[in-house]
């Protein structure tokens, strides 16, 4: 009989989730997100929930980091929110699903409380 070799490649591990929930004041501007796996030739790839569905975060002049463990809005001033994050991790060529990150929610505050509340 043929001798069939089996292939084990090790999946990625989410070390350290996105923070589960942030608040910001919409006059702090800009808000990042970062995910800490392990694993070779990782790909990131942040997404948003959106009428129930995850949906990919197209780079754009808001953002940076679509692609990259650490993701940041630059100018959250004019966003509402709450905003429903995660960051999906595979590796490069592996022909293996990608491994989400926990949940992180955004909630944007406006107008932000004082000190005295």
């Amino acid at each position: 009989s043929d001798t069939i070799p089996l292939i084990v490649r090790p999946s990625p591990l989410i070390a350290v989730q996105p923070a589960a929930d942030v608040r910001k004041c919409k006059s702090e501007k800009n808000v990042s997100f970062n995910v800490t796996a392990q694993g070779n030739n990782l790909i990131y790839q942040w997404q948003e929930k959106i009428g129930g569905n995850w949906q990919n975060i197209e780079p754009s002049d808001n953002n940076e980091g679509v692609a990259a463990s650490v993701f940041t809005y630059k100018d959250i001033s004019s966003m509402t929110g709450p905003v429903h994050l995660r960051c999906m991790v595979s590796i490069a060529n592996d022909g293996c699903p990608p491994l989400p990150s926990g949940e992180s929610t955004l909630s944007i505050m406006d107008p932000c409380p004082s000190l005295n509340e």
